[in-house]
């Protein structure tokens, strides 16, 4: 399900793009209700994603061995996750905070004011991320420049340290159990903690448990799990969501569905189902009449954590670098050229990103992978689901 990530990494990249495109107070589309929903929607379908493949090889493990170790796990969970998240988190605090052209460029205004409140709350923020908790730091304080993104890491290590232990307690309990963590964060998100919200005016402390909430996305990981249980174990049943059209569909759908599912009540639990069928369709199933698994797909999915962690960092020097060269007029370029300016920042961020992505791949995160084949990593496959006969 590489391609898949790749698409999705990208949808976040384009989002913040136009993000720090309207902090810089330049032209963009950040506030377009479509573009918008897709910065949300692509983050959930990477949970969906991510929730579906650890918890398929999870199961594999169990019916392989008998019983999941949960020990490797975590050794194997840390050399795929944590090299790139600690090197992100040693330049947020240790190096940015101190460096002041770090903090110049055209939207210099909101990182100071960022860099000013990191240094207010320094040791909180920093003991919340080297916890593994990014997503806490974010709903209680102003993001930390150029390791915001780190959040959705903290949700799914978060998920992950209780999963693999819930899950020994036996696969038959498992649907109920996962059905039980979409139903749980339903009511306490939507039927509590947003109407005392409502209720209470706005107080502080309700704000922030709603921004966790808003970050802890549980649910998502949880329904790509049920769809791996039942890939795996009833792929009889789960055949018939296996349709020609979807197939073929495969790409705009995705994109039709990321653009509409903030419009939509209580999307991050209905479109994430509607994410999970899409997966089936394109990477469970042997009969694929569109492959988003060829090699150049696999090699970019493969980069992409790196393209997730390290775009913002891109994104500020290109912006920085175009101020540099316009002499500071990028809102007459970016009005007067629309087009031509947009279409090379988007270029120069993408190309950019991939080859930091490409280089921290090859050259940093391979030689802690090579590490996990000694804590049981799977065979290629057995890492790989399918419906046999769909």
């Amino acid at each position: 399900m590489n391609g898949v990530r790749f698409l999705a990494a990208t949808v976040v990249v384009c989002s913040h793009v136009e993000l720090m495109k309207a902090l810089a107070q330049l032209p963009n589309l950040w506030l377009n209700r479509y573009f918008h929903s897709a910065a949300v929607e692509a983050v959930n379908m990477l949970f969906v994603v991510s929730g579906f493949l650890i918890t398929y090889l999870l199961l594999v493990e169990q019916r392989r061995n008998g019983t999941i170790d949960v020990k490797k796990f975590y050794i194997r969970r840390a050399l795929r996750v944590q090299p790139v998240y600690l090197l992100i988190v040693v330049l947020a605090f240790f190096a940015a905070p101190w460096i002041p052209v770090v903090w110049t460029g055209p939207f210099s205004h909101v990182l100071i004011s960022w860099n000013a409140d990191l240094k207010t709350h320094y040791a909180a923020n920093l003991i919340l991320y080297l916890l593994l908790c990014p997503h806490v730091a974010t709903a209680i304080f102003t993001p930390v420049n150029y390791a915001a993104q780190a959040w959705s890491i903290g949700v799914e290590e978060q998920f992950y340290a209780v999963w693999p232990w819930l899950m020994k307690r036996g696969e038959r309990m498992l649907p109920r159990l996962l059905i039980g963590i979409v139903a749980v964060k339903f009511v306490i998100d939507n039927l509590i903690v947003r109407p005392m919200v409502h209720a209470s005016g706005g107080k502080r402390e309700l704000v922030i448990l709603l921004n966790f909430l808003n970050y802890f996305r549980v649910e998502c990981l949880a329904i790509g799990g049920l769809a791996a249980y039942g890939v795996l174990f009833y792929p009889e049943r789960t055949r018939w969501l296996i349709k020609p059209a979807i197939q073929w569909l495969a790409v705009p759908l995705f994109f039709a569905l990321i653009a509409t599912g903030e419009r939509v009540p209580w999307a991050a639990f209905l479109w994430s189902s509607a994410y999970a069928v899409l997966l089936i369709n394109i990477g469970a199933s042997r009969i694929r009449i569109l492959n988003l698994e060829t090699s150049w797909l696999d090699w970019l999915g493969r980069v992409s954590y790196g393209i997730y962690m390290y775009h913002l960092i891109v994104l500020a020097i290109a912006l920085k670098t175009c101020e540099v060269i316009w002499r500071g007029e990028l809102l007459h370029y970016f009005t007067a050229a629309p087009w031509a300016t947009n279409a090379g920042l988007y270029l120069s961020v993408m190309a950019g990103t991939l080859a930091l992505a490409g280089i921290s791949y090859h050259f940093f995160e391979l030689k802690f992978l090579a590490l996990k084949g000694r804590f049981g990593s799977l065979s290629k496959e057995s890492r790989a689901p399918a419906l046999p006969h769909a």
